[in-house]
Parts: structure tokens; C-alpha cells; sequence
């Protein structure tokens, strides 16, 4: 039995309206203003809302998605919506993306390498072999697993500070001398602190914010987090904060925590891909370099940090 498709499946009503220039025009302002909505209400709102602060983390896809309407309303030479999407990117550039930092960072004697490298992540030696171009003083990860602790160990000695709990865990190299170093507990959240002398080094994994109880989680975790930092400016000292927050600069709670320590946007996360986002950051009241590595074996690329 033969079956008949017909090549044009679309109603005749809606193929005439979708063919009408002036139609196309219309629906392309409804979108793009819909687009420009949504992103200038995630990052106002993100604070005060759990689907707005999930939401707020896209704000590079919707510029992309913005993009694409501002080249439609200039071969259609709609001068317009060429002026109000124009303005609104160069402002969403301007005070929230850049700066942004894409590409990786010639690799030689930086201070520190910072990483989350994946608990289930079974090929290690990639890591470990940008870890030893780095050849960086001292070497943050989170999630490492015990293969890749045990190679680096072998290389570097002991972990100065290690916590062996599956996704939740961490592993701190170096041969400085440090004067302190201790685990912060927050919940289900911890932080490793050391001191340095110079600077002090914390480094944190926060949850996924993927439900309303991890968010409620995450923000007890960062008011805390905030007021260690507190703690340590009144006592004159510079810090250093490195980590996968599950969070980016576009959400209002980072914002209002981390917004005078944030140094760049650095794609991090499932980096070239389109939902990729800037969740890794090193954060600092001081002067420092930083760019990313390139892709390795895990979803995340490390970060690089020079101390200037």
C-alpha cells in the first residue's frame, strides 16, 4: 500500500501569513522583544526568584539569539528595532558580559591551576599533563577522583588538604610554606582555606541550582562564604577565590556578594558548545591574570592564575 505525503504540510492561512513581508517583520519584533524581556528580567529579578536566577545564567545565548534579529532588521532595514536591540546589546555587553575570555592561556609557570575535574572522569592523564606545562605552584581541584589524586601525589607529594566525598571532593597541592589551613563547613558545603602568608586561598564547590532546595542551600552557602571575606579584609589580608560556583556574574545573588572581587567571564563549562556558561571563577581583592585552559577530559577547563 502506498502511502501520499503531501510536501507542504502547512495550513494555506498560515503559508500566505508567513510568505506576507510585513507579517515576518511583525513576528520578528514580538520576538526579539520577547528576548530582550526575558534577559532583562532574569537579571533584575534572579535574586529575589528561583526560575529567574535559572534563567539568568543564558544571557550570552540570548545575545546570540539577538544578534540574529539585529541582522534580520538590517537587511530588512528596520532602523527601529535596529536602534532599540542594538542598544540593549551594547548595554548587556558592556555592564555584564565582557569582559569575557574564550580562548586559552599559553601555559608556563603560572601560580595557581584551579580545576573542576570531573568525579567520573576516567581519562586523568590529559589533566596531568597541562597540570606539569603549567607547572603552577600550587594545584586546586575539585571533584578529583582517586586515580587522579594518587597520579598527582606521586608526582607532587601529599595533598596539603583533601576531602574524599565522591562529588563533593577536593584536593590541594603545593610545596609553600602556608601558616593555616583548615575546612570550612557550610551545610553540605565545604570550603578549603589556606594561608599563605601573602594571600589566603579558599576553594569551593557549590551545589547545582537545579531545585529550590539546593538554591536555598547555595545562598546560606555564599552569605557565609561572603562574610569569611569580610572577615579576612578587616584583617588586612588579600585572598584569592577560586572555584565552580554553579552560578554566573548575570545572577543578581552573585552579583550582590561578588560583584567588586569579579575580574571576567570566563566560559568554563561545556566550552564552543551553545549552552555553555561561566560557572568557574577566581574571584580576588587583588591584582591577578586569568584565563582558562583548553578542553581537556572533563566538562569543565581549568583556570589559570597569575598573581600580578
Amino acid at each position: 500500500m502506498e502511502i501520499s505525503i503531501k510536501k507542504n504540510m502547512i495550513p494555506p492561512q498560515i503559508n500566505k501569513f508567513m510568505k506576507t513581508p510585513t507579517n515576518l517583520i511583525r513576528i520578528a519584533y514580538i520576538l526579539s522583544t520577547l528576548i530582550t524581556l526575558l534577559s532583562v528580567s532574569t537579571i533584575l529579578l534572579s535574586k529575589y526568584s528561583f526560575i529567574f536566577d535559572l534563567f539568568s545564567h543564558f544571557q550570552f545565548q540570548y545575545l546570540l539569539v539577538m544578534i540574529v534579529f539585529l541582522i534580520f532588521f538590517a537587511v530588512t532595514k528596520q532602523y527601529l528595532g535596529i536602534g532599540l536591540l542594538s542598544t540593549y546589546i551594547i548595554f548587556l555587553c558592556a555592564f555584564y558580559i565582557l569582559p569575557v575570555d574564550f580562548l586559552p592561556l599559553e601555559l608556563n609557570e603560572k601560580d595557581i591551576f584551579y580545576m573542576n575535574t570531573k568525579y567520573a572522569n576516567k581519562e586523568t592523564n590529559s589533566i596531568i599533563k597541562e597540570i606539569e606545562k603549567t607547572n603552577p605552584k600550587i594545584i586546586a581541584l575539585v571533584e578529583p577522583n582517586q586515580k587522579l589524586i594518587q597520579k598527582l601525589t606521586e608526582i607532587h607529594g601529599q595533598p596539603i588538604l583533601q576531602i574524599n566525598s565522591g562529588t563533593n571532593s577536593y584536593a590541594i597541592f603545593t610545596e609553600q610554606e602556608t601558616i593555616e589551613s583548615k575546612i570550612i563547613k557550610t551545610g553540605d558545603i565545604n570550603t578549603c582555606y589556606i594561608d599563605f602568608g601573602d594571600y589566603i586561598l579558599l576553594t569551593v564547590h557549590a551545589l547545582d541550582p537545579l531545585s529550590f532546595t539546593k538554591r536555598d542551600i547555595n545562598l546560606e552557602f555564599l552569605a557565609k562564604l561572603n562574610q569569611e571575606i569580610v572577615r579576612i579584609e578587616e584583617k588586612g589580608k588579600k585572598f584569592i577565590l577560586v572555584g565552580d560556583f554553579n552560578n554566573t556574574y548575570y545572577s543578581g545573588t552573585f552579583r550582590q556578594y561578588f560583584k567588586k572581587y569579579f575580574k571576567k567571564n570566563i566560559y568554563s563549562w561545556e566550552p564552543f558548545k551553545p549552552w555553555s556558561i561561566p560557572i568557574d571563577h577566581a574571584l580576588t581583592n587583588t591584582n591577578i591574570a586569568i584565563s582558562r585552559t583548553k578542553k581537556l577530559s572533563s566538562d569543565h577547563t581549568g583556570l589559570i592564575i597569575d598573581i600580578l
